[in-house]
């Protein structure tokens, strides 16, 4: 069952202790935000999942599919992204060839003030031979204001804008689904589960089509298959001049000795790419794990599934800032003995937010201190325990603009690895030329000056566990940096 709103504001409002509750999504953070309060919701034993928000001006929009009775596409409206209001269907069912069972999995970019919904429906039983859920096909829809739309090319007998192929009609197949859709450089760019191979029926895989006009997309065989699974969704930071992709991972996949099915739990993953065909790291930054201090599932679930994820973005599918706010849906997994549905009831929509700067491995950063080994070319952002490499030059160089030489040179010795010592575990202790007193650089923070025994302790006695910047060096960093201490 789904908390009372009451009860998911106290939840909120104890996950952040003795601070002011800020209910909004906030920038500069990670964190856990909890389930999304749906208004006039209580109470409620329906699920919730595959959400689709954007933050359109002042206002933030979402399209998802819920149950009612079957799945069908609602829409809601929010001013912080957490508390939903105006709550009403916007596609449901219907009696024609393709629509009779449910209409689900929504996408929505705005172009040119139209807004263009993509979404899936599987081919009804009667016009079909093969059994209820099948043959699935993606379709799109048109409207003015994201709630009366428009199917193409008709509302009585709409058509699908992508299909499996020919051959695997009528084979017992998925199909095609789970659309996912941002508008780039004048053209239409899909992410979508591609289940419908011939030559291997229980193959799945994320596909990646183009179009000029969001109808005309070529057919699905002739997609670039761009990575294993489904149910993705990815788009693209302008930050970091990168397509993003969230998409699911069971913890029992590849792994030698993976855990029993007691402990069985889906979680979200993070995958970066330059051209969206080619995507990085062959052993994903885990979003939860990388973003998240307490890597919860849902309370009294002993199996959880957090699936479904989807990036908050401006109507086309830019992820904005530095900051990417996931709407996932999680709930409790079924035994192996029962239907998937049974567990239905808990599918809730959930929301948290990573920092880029808490997502390892293949990201640049922009705030903070930026550092440069004396015997490297190399350049690093020095962020809490980690020390996070920039991607290359150019990367750097887009990243930060105007501000391209902000970073400092550091001999290599203090940047190498020394276990236990604060400088490397908690980030770069600096001292002003002329002073005694040393500060150091934490995450997005540079603290104030501490007592040189102090120092001392921090760092096992290592008295030499800083680095004297120059005067031009120092202002950098202090124009930089939110700024915790006196200055000499």
């Amino acid at each position: 069952m789904k908390k009372k709103i009451a009860s998911i504001l106290l939840g909120l409002a104890c996950l952040w202790g003795a601070a002011s509750p800020a209910f909004a999504l906030s920038a500069n953070q990670t964190y856990d935000y909890g389930d999304v309060a749906l208004s006039g919701i209580v109470n409620d034993d329906k699920y919730d999942w595959g959400a689709a928000v954007i933050r359109n001006g002042d206002k933030y929009q979402m399209w998802w599919t819920r149950q009612d009775p079957h799945d069908s596409v609602y829409y809601a409206e929010s001013s912080d992204g957490l508390h939903w209001y105006d709550l009403q269907r916007v596609l449901m069912p219907a009696e024609n060839a393709w629509e009779s069972i449910h209409v689900a999995d929504p996408s929505v970019v705005i172009v040119g003030g139209t807004y263009y919904m993509f979404y899936e429906a599987p081919r009804s039983p009667y016009q079909t031979c093969t059994p209820e859920g099948y043959d699935n096909a993606i379709f799109m829809a048109t409207s003015t204001d994201g709630k009366t739309w428009n199917k193409y090319p008709s509302n009585s007998d709409p058509q699908p804008v992508v299909r499996q192929p020919v051959s695997t009609y009528c084979s017992g197949v998925y199909g095609v689904g789970q659309p996912q859709v941002l508008y780039r450089n004048g053209q239409f760019e899909m992410y979508y589960t591609f289940a419908a191979h011939p030559d291997s029926l229980g193959r799945n895989d994320v596909a990646r089509a183009v179009s000029s006009d969001g109808i005309n997309w070529g057919a699905s065989e002739n997609h670039a298959k761009v990575l294993k699974g489904g149910g993705a969704d990815v788009k693209f930071s302008p930050l970091l001049n990168k397509y993003v992709m969230v998409y699911t991972l069971n913890n029992q996949v590849g792994r030698t000795n993976p855990p029993p099915d007691s402990a069985f739990t889906y979680d979200v993953h993070l995958l970066t790419s330059d051209d969206g065909v080619s995507w990085t790291g062959s052993q994903p930054a885990t979003m939860w794990d990388a973003a998240s201090a307490s890597n919860s599932i849902t309370v009294g679930a002993p199996r959880a599934t957090r699936t479904f994820a989807n990036f908050l973005t401006d109507g086309q599918g830019n992820i904005p800032g530095d900051t990417f706010h996931i709407y996932y849906m999680e709930g409790q997994i079924h035994l192996p003995s029962e239907d998937f549905k049974n567990t239905a009831s808990t599918w809730d929509l959930r929301v948290r937010s990573a920092h880029i700067a808490d997502l390892p491995g293949t990201l640049a950063f922009m705030e903070g201190m930026n550092v440069k080994t004396s015997s490297s070319g190399s350049l690093y952002r020095m962020c809490g325990t980690q020390k996070c490499a920039y991607v290359n030059w150019g990367t750097y160089e887009a990243i930060n603009g105007s501000r391209a030489g902000d970073y400092v040179t550091v001999p290599a010795n203090l940047l190498d690895p020394v276990p236990g010592y604060k400088y490397y575990l908690e980030g770069l202790n600096i001292k002003r030329p002329g002073s005694s007193g040393i500060e150091w650089v934490n995450g997005f923070t540079r603290y104030g000056y501490t007592s040189w025994a102090s120092f001392l302790a921090y760092n096992n006695n290592d008295g030499s566990a800083y680095f004297t910047l120059t005067d031009e060096e120092y202002d950098r960093v202090e124009a930089s940096l939110p700024y915790g201490g006196t200055r000499p």
